[in-house]
C-alpha cells in the first residue's frame, strides 16, 4: 500500500514540476511550484522523514514560493516573454504526461 502511494505522490511531483516549466502564465507557474513543494513534502513524510518535510515545507512553501509569488505580482508579468505561440505547448505537455504515467506503469510492474 505505501509503495502505491508512493508512486501517486511522485506521479503528481513529477506532474507538477513539467507544469512549473510549461506553464504560460507565471502566477500559475508559482503556483504549481507550490504544488510541487507539497507533493514533495507528501514524499518525505511518508518515509517517515516528518522533521525535515516540516523544515521542507516552512521554508520553501513559506518563504522562497510566497516571495517568487509577490515578485511576479509585483512586476505585473503575465505572460513568459520568450514563450509566443509559434509552437503547440498541448503537444509537449501530453508527451510529458505520457512519459510520467508510463514511467511509473513500467516502475510498478518491474517490482
Amino acid at each position: 500500500m505505501l509503495i502505491v502511494l508512493l508512486n501517486i505522490v511522485f506521479a503528481f511531483l513529477l506532474a507538477g514540476a513539467g507544469f512549473v516549466v510549461l506553464c504560460e502564465n507565471t502566477v500559475y507557474s508559482v503556483f504549481y511550484l507550490v504544488f510541487v513543494f507539497v507533493n514533495a513534502t507528501a514524499l518525505l513524510l511518508a518515509l517517515g522523514v516528518n522533521f525535515l518535510a516540516m523544515v521542507f515545507l516552512i521554508v520553501y512553501v513559506g518563504a522562497i514560493a510566497v516571495l517568487f509569488l509577490f515578485v511576479v505580482m509585483m512586476l505585473s508579468l503575465k505572460q513568459i516573454p520568450w514563450v509566443k505561440k509559434k509552437f503547440e505547448l498541448w503537444t509537449v505537455r501530453v508527451f510529458y504526461l505520457t512519459f510520467i504515467i508510463n514511467f511509473n506503469l513500467c516502475g510498478y510492474c518491474w517490482r
